[in-house]
């Protein structure tokens, strides 16, 4: 069994290939993506593609972009941490 534990299926250049990407998870025998988000956008994407079967998210702020974080972020993390689809709060330092 392989798991990617720290994907960023979230970043631009990925997203176009989002559906082959999960298509041939078990043909590259990868059981489960952990798709992580480093801001609050990110983690939104990730929380989203996390709907997907066999992906799941961690969400979080990078260091770097911790001065810049604000309530709302926060409140995300903490609401969406409950989801059994947000398996870690990660990108923290």
């Amino acid at each position: 069994m392989l798991i990617d534990s720290h994907a960023h299926l979230n970043d631009a250049r990925l997203l176009p290939e989002l559906g082959g990407i999960i298509r041939y998870m078990a043909q590259d025998n990868l059981e489960a993506i952990i798709n992580v988000g480093y801001d609050l956008d990110s983690s939104r994407l990730s929380v989203d593609i996390a709907g997907n079967d066999g992906v799941f998210a961690a969400v979080g702020i990078h260091p770097h972009d911790s001065k810049d974080a604000g309530s709302e972020a926060y409140e995300f993390f903490t609401r969406s941490a409950a989801s059994e689809k947000v398996v870690a709060i990660g990108e923290i330092g």
